[in-house]
């Protein structure tokens, strides 16, 4: 494998590292998100009721 490969596979690896990291990151985003946007919209109530 010539330098060039290399240096096209070690890119290949950190994105695909990358992709999985942010697909990871945004599962748990969703789960907080869902506990948290309940809460949210309580608030939202109670401030257009005043």
């Amino acid at each position: 494998m010539n330098p060039n490969q290399m240096m096209i596979f070690k890119a290949m690896v950190a994105q695909t590292a990358l992709r999985e990291e942010a697909q990871a990151s945004r599962q748990r985003a969703r789960r907080r998100g869902a506990r948290s946007t309940r809460k949210g919209h309580g608030l939202l109530g109670l401030l257009r009721r005043r």
